[in-house]
């Protein structure tokens, strides 16, 4: 969660290289965890994927414009962290 915002605004007018790398790295990070996730959790983290998604898609294509939405990204993060912290699971900030 924590890598997120910095992945998605550090997005410029070319994606190359360890940017594009951190974005598809989360991306895949977020489908494990939404394949092994409760059926809400998952939802909710299929969600937050959705710009991942949208850098997959276009890399996937072989290249092309790039169109992610991020206007929800900061409340999805919080409702994925919410709903971990309500299950009973601890962040460590280290």
């Amino acid at each position: 969660m924590d890598r997120i915002p910095a992945a998605l605004t550090g997005i410029g007018a070319e994606l190359a290289g360890e940017q594009l790398d951190e974005l598809t790295s989360i991306h895949t990070e977020l489908l494990h965890a939404a394949e092994t996730a409760p059926d809400d959790l998952a939802e909710l983290i299929m969600t937050l994927d959705e710009p991942f998604q949208a850098v997959a898609d276009v890399v996937a294509a072989g290249g092309g414009d790039l169109s992610a939405d991020t206007s929800h990204v900061r409340e999805d993060i919080t409702a994925v962290m919410s709903y971990c912290v309500d299950a009973g699971f601890t962040i460590d900030a280290e």
